[in-house]
């Protein structure tokens, strides 16, 4: 029943520490993968390509709370930093704080990381209003057309709760641009949406770069290509180690047929984020644009690995196009 509360605190901290100067953060969909597994520590960090690993809890009941932390040295097994924090919900937005400067602090004894200690901005007064904010984040990110359309309820809560939560009306966009790709609902039953909810969003808060990056989105669809491309860019210049914004921006070359271009964005996306499977997805697609079928292949086969929904159906295009009926037969079984 808490799993929203864990991922979205683990989210939280994310955002947090991606913008310290001198931090590479593994990216969320990465860092989620290994959810729920028994995978060793060391094995994480070697395929998030880390050295170091936090890892803790949450356990909540009713107004209380509690979360253990724990940073590891993954090189050495052994802990930076461990604490417990007891407090009342309402507190949620000073424990991030807390987490995240502790954590900083035992990075720069460790590693000389930057002296400058982002700590988060408080989204949202209302913690009715974060946590329908949080649960809709955990849905959307499960994907699939039931889970988006239990997002959008639930951003939208999080909106009628606090209307200057800039973040609920950013993902509210998000959670529209998306629908018609996991649906048979109709693009223009959704872009107006996204493009009135995205640009909300940026009136309360002009640097949200998933906002513009979602306005990005709805240019392309209407072929406005110009401010598609200008959007894209605001967002990665925003968020430059936000693999989202590199991503759309490889799809937009992708259609207007800068295709070298667009696999280099797709490589620098999937860098940060290499078990998203849209990424590898999109990777696949560059490389059989170019011709270089067989790391088409190899990227075509993680995303079908991690799940991506038309995988298998691009990587049959692929084998058709170039006349490998048997290989495509085999796929199409």
């Amino acid at each position: 029943n808490n799993v929203y509360f864990s991922d979205g605190l683990s989210e939280e901290l994310l955002n947090v520490l991606v913008k310290v100067e001198g931090l590479r953060v593994a990216s969320r969909t990465s860092t989620f993968s290994f959810k729920d597994t028994d995978t060793p520590i060391p094995e994480i960090a070697r395929a998030l390509n880390v050295a170091h690993v936090l890892e803790g809890s949450v356990r909540k009941s009713g107004d209380t709370v509690r979360v253990t932390a724990q940073l590891i040295d993954v090189k050495t097994d052994s802990h930076l930093w461990s604490e417990t924090y007891d407090r009342k919900l309402e507190d949620i937005f000073v424990i991030q704080d807390e987490i995240s400067a502790h954590i900083v602090d035992a990075l720069k004894v460790a590693l000389g990381a930057s002296e400058v200690i982002a700590t988060s901005v408080r989204p949202t007064e209302d913690l009715e209003a974060y946590e329908n904010y949080l649960r809709g984040r955990h849905f959307w990110q499960l994907r699939g057309a039931d889970n988006i359309s239990k997002s959008i309820e639930l951003f939208t809560l999080a909106t009628e709760a606090d209307p200057g939560f800039a973040r609920a009306w950013s993902s509210l966009a998000a959670a529209h641009i998306t629908m018609p790709a996991y649906s048979q609902e109709p693009v223009m039953d959704h872009y107006p949406l996204a493009q009135q909810y995205a640009s909300r969003a940026l009136e309360l808060d002009p640097g949200i770069a998933d906002a513009h990056a979602v306005l990005g989105d709805v240019s392309r669809g209407m072929d406005r290509w110009a401010d598609a491309e200008a959007h894209y860019l605001k967002a990665i210049e925003l968020e430059p180690k936000n693999p989202t914004g590199y991503l759309w921006y490889a799809e937009h070359l992708a259609c207007v047929g800068r295709t070298r271009e667009a696999r280099d964005y797709a490589l620098r996306s999937l860098a940060l984020d290499p078990f998203n499977a849209g990424v590898n997805a999109v990777v696949a697609m560059t490389h059989a644009s170019l011709g270089n079928y067989d790391e088409a292949r190899r990227f075509m086969q993680s995303a079908i690995d991690l799940g991506h929904p038309s995988a298998f159906f691009s990587l049959m295009s692929m084998e058709l196009t170039l006349g490998n009926f048997d290989r495509a037969g085999a796929i199409v079984e």
